[in-house]
């Protein structure tokens, strides 16, 4: 107990976000009545569906989406990722740093799944704020000043992502394009969360990278938002 304080104290969004996610997915099961939650359930949860934001305008379920799981074992994967990566990446670049890219990694997930994903799966899970978190720590393996520990975290990374698209191609359930949009905005991102004094000890930080890191994310949000909108309007 004395342990979960301390971590709860030190890393505060890390320990909320994953007793957040594990709170929900409770609240879930006593609705569903079941540990494998039914679709009606994570739809009135805030699932994504493209037809209901473009029929509805329900753009909240861009966010929502990344609060809800289907399934216990939905869930305990995403919560161990982002207890780890979470970890490191709030103590290394701070707590406002860890709740933006996870946050706009949900959004950008969401984002991308509506632009080229299927138009009858309802989207759930925190999985494209975890592979923001992803993208961040090997944006940091790209800008270590001295290679060491952030360029062997980046690469364990990477063959975290090589694995995970293997899996996709064997499993329709996995949503791919959140993932690849909640990496991409987090590979963008990072760049403009160096505030940290370890941070601008260890990464590079020119005004230079944090320029284009700016014109990166913008970038990136703006291609992304064209996509929704353009196949959003076959429903108006």
């Amino acid at each position: 107990m004395h342990n979960f304080m301390r971590e709860a104290k030190q890393q505060p969004v890390t320990i909320g976000l994953c007793l957040l996610l594990v709170g929900i997915y409770i609240a879930e099961v006593v609705v569903s009545g079941g540990l494998t939650i039914g679709l009606s359930t994570l739809y009135d949860f805030g699932g994504l569906v493209t037809v209901g934001v473009g029929v509805d305008g329900e753009w909240w379920r861009l966010l929502t989406a990344g609060f809800i799981h289907a399934s216990l074992m939905h869930i305990l994967m995403n919560t161990v990722v982002i207890y780890f990566i979470g970890k490191i990446l709030e103590t290394t670049l701070g707590s406002i740093q860890l709740a933006t890219i996870f946050i706009l990694g949900v959004l950008g997930g969401s984002l991308l799944s509506i632009t080229l994903g299927s138009l009858n799966v309802i989207y759930i899970g925190a999985s494209s704020g975890a592979f923001a978190m992803v993208g961040a720590v090997i944006y940091l393996g790209l800008q270590e000043k001295r290679r060491g520990a952030w360029v062997q975290q980046m690469q364990t990374m990477l063959i975290f992502v090589a694995m995970n698209l293997l899996f996709s191609l064997f499993d329709p359930t996995i949503g791919i394009w959140g993932h690849v949009g909640g990496f991409i905005v987090g590979l963008a991102v990072t760049g403009n969360l160096l505030q940290s004094r370890y941070a601008k000890m260890t990464f590079k930080n020119t005004t230079m990278t944090r320029i284009i890191a700016l014109l990166m994310i913008i970038t990136v949000f703006l291609i992304l938002l064209t996509g929704a909108f353009t196949r959003l309007t076959t429903f108006s």
